[in-house]
């Protein structure tokens, strides 16, 4: 009995060794041997036409910078669709063909039923679909660095969320939250031509990959779970990586995201990605056993 509970403390002490030291040893294998493949399959480099989406549920006022951002970009090849959900009425004030309004007549209230609800009004097929929050903002050349990526045939490429907001406690400390995930979770695995973890926004599909996404069973069913479905950068980062496609980590392409600043919006926020991380156990598990016996260290 003694052997036993001394055989199961061992493995359980050395799992949370191997937990704990992970982020560091992984950090010196990339400093010493990591290096980004970014090397352009077209010559001449294309200009990829994106299609930019923003959900925004009951508030779409909020949503007014983030437009202005895109609408300056320095890539020109792009479509914003903002999909006001449950909103009152609001004048943007834009007239640039560059951009559409889209009001579901009955109300989603599901992030992932608005992007879906997007995709049917494209106004063309495009390359790309990229997806925001409607309080984010993009620097001037994200779409532009999202191209290089594209071009370098990256069908899925997460770009740098940083920080909108540092004027409480709780944003500056979710800030620092963001920046480790950033550099342990998405630069380190890219460099080591793995895949990033993906963000909630800011994040670049291919159009087919991601259209094969929102049709996938799992996107089925959890628009009948409604809020308790696991969250969709989940869900698309399991199905990215069951095709072994590599998601990259552009870190030059920034959008600049809000971070919460009050007690209870970090309560809030943190009790649903740990029920979510809770919900996707059964997925990483699963990734890892393909990873092993596919010999894939991108899965693994």
């Amino acid at each position: 009995m003694m052997q036993a509970l001394h055989t199961l403390y061992v493995i359980i002490a050395e799992l949370f060794i191997a937990e704990l030291t992970f982020p560091f040893i992984t950090v010196v294998i990339a400093y010493v041997l990591g290096k980004e493949k970014l090397v352009s399959r077209y010559f001449p480099e294309r200009d990829f036409d994106f299609a930019c989406i923003i959900t925004a549920y009951k508030n779409v006022g909020i949503a007014g910078p983030l437009v202005e951002s895109l609408l300056r970009q320095t890539h020109g090849n792009f479509t914003i669709y903002l999909v006001a959900d449950d909103c009152p009425d609001f004048d943007f004030g834009v007239h640039d063909e560059r951009f559409l309004l889209l009001r579901p007549e009955t109300p989603l209230r599901l992030k992932i039923k608005s992007i879906i609800h997007a995709t049917r009004h494209f106004r063309r097929e495009h390359e790309y679909i990229v997806v925001f929050d409607a309080d984010n903002l993009a620097h001037p050349k994200f779409l532009a660095e999202i191209n290089r990526y594209a071009n370098a045939d990256y069908r899925c490429i997460q770009g740098q969320r940083t920080a909108k907001n540092l004027d409480t406690t709780f944003a500056a400390l979710d800030s620092l939250g963001e920046h480790y995930k950033n550099y342990t979770e998405r630069y380190v695995p890219h460099m080591l031509g793995c895949s990033a973890v993906i963000s909630g926004s800011g994040m670049a599909t291919e159009t087919g990959l991601y259209k094969a996404y929102l049709d996938s069973p799992e996107i089925a069913q959890g628009k009948e779970k409604g809020k308790k479905m696991l969250q969709e950068d989940k869900i698309l980062q399991n199905f990215v990586l069951r095709k072994d496609k590599k998601i990259a980590y552009a870190r030059q392409a920034i959008v600049y995201d809000e971070k919460v600043d009050t007690g209870e919006a970090v309560e809030t926020q943190r009790s649903r990605w740990l029920y979510s991380y809770f919900q996707n156990l059964p997925n990483a598990t699963d990734l890892i056993w393909l990873g092993v016996t596919r010999f894939s260290f991108n899965q693994l």
